[in-house]
């Protein structure tokens, strides 16, 4: 964002960093990423980083303590991110997939897809044991202090930034239930819309909204995709996301409706260049 002083937030966003692959090329792309955003960043001291999941490999917990020596410590000693919030979101390489395999949704009946996104105890029992795949991830964010949904116990959270006049609430929910890593799941997961309308139902009027998930728009079931653009667009939100690797920007009629980057990942030394990572 600009660094005038109209500026409301200034952010960085990451995504599928994908660490602890035991990858080295990957290792030494993630530091030449870091070391290269004061080149581009300017002075201004930024206010947030959003991480949309994939934050680790497999969700183990030497990858995550990865992420930490190879990002989150090196960020935060410098003086552009030393007084910044980290908020994040798990993607489907942030569950441990040998722990529980996923559920299918149209597997779980009417009865159980009904309560399967509440926030209450009712939602907790539905989702069952799946939620302690995401154990290594709660435990990475709480001992980092990174604001995040707690994907062992809810679908998803809201938090509030900036002043009284115009906050700015960030929504972190959870794609990543009916996710593998190793299997394709486009078309599979239905959109979490009913966590994101409970929480947005208590925002200030007037706020900026912001929801940082995993997966695109793009992604979802075709009977649950329309609702979450639909409640997008009545609260005039952006949808900050990842997982496809690449720069999506999707365009609303009051603008940028939904934004997704690319990975910190490697390819050959010999492969054509990328024009979205020039």
């Amino acid at each position: 964002m600009s660094d005038s002083e109209h500026a409301a937030l200034r952010w960085l966003h990451l995504t599928d960093l994908h660490a602890g692959h035991g990858n080295e090329s990957q290792t030494t792309a993630l530091r030449s990423l870091i070391a290269s955003i004061p080149d581009v960043a300017g002075t201004t001291p930024f206010d947030l980083v959003l991480l949309t999941g994939d934050l680790a490999y497999s969700g183990r917990p030497e990858e995550y303590a990865a992420l930490k020596s190879q990002l989150v410590d090196p960020l935060r000693q410098t003086s552009l991110f030393a007084t910044a919030q980290f908020v994040a979101t798990p993607g489907n390489h942030d569950l441990d997939c040998t722990i529980e395999y996923p559920p299918t949704w149209k597997g779980l009946g009417h009865n159980r897809q009904e309560r399967f996104f509440q926030l209450g105890p009712d939602g907790r029992r539905t989702r069952g044991a799946r939620t302690q795949a995401f154990a290594a991830y709660q435990e990475f964010v709480a001992a980092n202090n990174i604001i995040s949904v707690d994907p062992t116990t809810e679908p998803a959270s809201i938090h509030t930034f900036g002043d009284k006049i115009r906050p700015i609430v960030l929504i972190s929910v959870v794609t990543a239930f009916f996710s593998d890593k190793d299997v394709e799941d486009k078309g599979q997961s239905p959109a979490p819309v009913h966590p994101i309308r409970t929480l947005l139902s208590s925002r200030q009027e007037g706020s900026i909204v912001i929801v940082l998930g995993h997966h695109p728009l793009g992604w979802f079931t075709q009977e649950t995709e329309p609702h979450l653009r639909t409640l997008l667009l009545d609260h005039n939100a952006l949808y900050f996301h990842g997982h496809e690797h690449r720069i999506m920007p999707t365009f609303g009629p009051r603008g940028l409706a939904c934004l997704g980057f690319g990975a910190a990942y490697v390819t050959p030394n010999d492969s054509l260049p990328t024009p979205y990572y020039r």
